[in-house]
């Protein structure tokens, strides 16, 4: 009874210290797993808001080049198109700039003077009498001066009505772009009734906090993850600062399910330790160390104790194999998610989040090493009007197989062509610091590409690129690489396009390709 009693004891000791050892990991590595998703999650709320204003700040961009680079707009600051508004807005202008999405539209000569504005009531649709910010260059303040540059500019403004989502760029001649006849601006205003749309959009809580509250904010408790985000202006001050809150939906599940789990796991055991106390006492009159020995030595099969033995390793075998292979399985999957984060669907070559992240981590090395290297930013040409003359389930093959040359062409040098969006390409070229080199590169890619090829039985095409290319510098930022790559670009297909040109001075800004086309 004694050995009995001994063996109780040990076994309850193995069954506590198993429940104290599986609560402490699911508190201490499970529970941190929920938390960490539901933070990722309250990230990616804030990366979507912002991004979102990045997307309005290119729309407003793309109006603002089509309209100051139109001839149409120059000869009007010039006098010589008086019904110019009356032609591209209609006899109701407030209802042209609700249903393009714009707040306000001003046209300034070129020593400031308003010529013309509009600012159009969000809710209402309705024109406002008077917009004193922009009716007056001095009423802008400081805001005037960032506005009137020659060069196009997209951001955030303070104004009388708090903040404002604007673009702004030169009136110039389209055959003598250094002529500048005036300003354009035009923009929406961010208050709460844009958040609320945003928010709708966005499938989050999104609101607007006093600016003038700097510090704080942000907090969390049981319920809910709040996030204040401040938006900096064109003046690199503050110009927006606005809360995001994110339900802690995912935190409270995986207590739930830590909960039910430590249940779980009591009853288990309970029903565990239990069934091996009934075994022993079945068993009592067998030595334990008879049984030891069966399983150990493996004695005759006709001995009790050796047939259990087997059977039980038989059993702890398979658990092992299955966890095994389940674990074998899991890493699998993990892999193949992976896979698809950063693979593009249509080329299967890595996107525009597998870029970034290479990019950043190739500038943190080139820092560390003092060693440069290049990017490359790619279009491929004339893709809109194979998709609007023969389809785009066409161009989708014809943009594939577009992609395929030009991976095959830069496996050998060990490069990786990354696709951005739509018909926008990069390479990044570690270890390339001189301008011979790229030219090399990218001279053999143009070669190859320009081949004629067979889209499918009775199409074939002859394709052609654009390629910007830019060299690392120190100070570079990624951001600033691939716009000056992309700037590079679009000096290409300014030209006679299917070439390349390399980053320089002269660099024009990028344009909207659809509007060009």
């Amino acid at each position: 009874m004694q050995l009995i009693r001994k063996i109780m004891i040990l076994l309850v000791c193995l069954a506590l210290a198993w429940l104290a050892g599986s609560g402490w990991v699911l508190i201490s590595y499970v529970y941190p797993g929920f938390e960490q998703l539901e933070l990722n999650h309250a990230r990616q709320n804030e990366a979507r808001v912002e991004a979102a204003f990045n997307v309005e700040q290119r729309r407003l961009r793309n109006f603002i080049t089509d309209w100051a680079e139109w001839d149409h707009t120059y000869r009007y600051l010039q006098g010589r198109n008086d019904s110019f508004i009356v032609d591209n807005l209609g006899l109701q202008p407030a209802e042209a700039l609700t249903d393009i999405d714009i707040d306000f539209m001003f046209i300034y000569d070129r020593q400031g003077q308003l010529v013309w504005g509009l600012t159009v009531e969000p809710e209402s649709g309705q024109p406002v009498a008077n917009d004193p910010f922009f009716s007056q260059p001095s009423a802008g303040g400081n805001h005037w001066q960032q506005l009137a540059q020659p060069v196009y500019s997209t951001g955030l403004v303070r104004t009388e009505r708090g903040a404002a989502l604007i673009g702004s760029g030169p009136v110039v001649d389209h055959n003598n772009p250094v002529d500048v006849a005036g300003w354009m601006v035009m923009g929406l205003h961010v208050d709460p009734a844009y958040i609320a749309r945003l928010a709708a959009r966005q499938q989050a809580d999104i609101s607007i906090l006093p600016l003038a509250e700097t510090e704080g904010g942000s907090y969390q408790d049981d319920t809910r993850r709040v996030t204040a985000k401040t938006l900096t202006g064109l003046d690199g001050e503050p110009a927006l600062r606005v809360q995001i809150v994110t339900p802690r939906d995912i935190t409270a599940k995986g207590k739930e399910v830590i909960g039910f789990s430590l249940i779980g796991l009591l009853l288990v055991t309970a029903g565990f330790l239990l069934v091996l106390l009934l075994l022993l006492f079945r068993y009592v009159a067998r030595p334990l160390q008879a049984l030891v020995d069966d399983v150990m030595q493996r004695a005759e099969p006709d001995h009790p104790g050796q047939a259990a033995g087997f059977r039980f390793k038989a059993e702890w075998k398979l658990l092992h194999d299955e966890y095994h292979r389940m674990l074998s399985r899991f890493q699998q999957a993990s892999e193949r998610i992976k896979t698809l984060a950063y693979r593009d669907s249509l080329t299967g070559l890595p996107n525009r989040m597998y870029f970034d992240q290479l990019l950043e981590e190739t500038i943190e090395l080139a820092q560390r090493r003092q060693r440069g290297f290049a990017v490359f930013f790619i279009d491929v040409d004339r893709l809109k009007g194979v998709n609007d003359e023969y389809g785009h389930r066409v161009g989708d093959l014809y943009l594939s197989k577009v992609a395929s040359r030009m991976q095959q062409c830069l496996t050998r040098a060990g490069l990786q062509v990354c696709r951005l969006a739509g018909d926008e390409f990069t390479v990044l070229l570690p270890g390339v610091e001189r301008q011979d080199r790229a030219e090399g590169i990218a001279e053999r890619l143009l070669d190859v590409v320009s081949e004629s090829f067979q889209v499918n039985e009775s199409l074939t095409l002859t394709p052609s690129i654009s390629v910007g290319i830019t060299l690392y510098s120190p100070g570079d930022s990624a951001e600033q690489l691939l716009s000056k790559a992309d700037q590079a670009m679009y000096r290409v297909k300014r030209g006679e396009r299917g070439g390349f040109e390399f980053y320089g001075p002269t660099a024009e800004p990028a344009v909207d390709e659809t509007a060009e086309a």
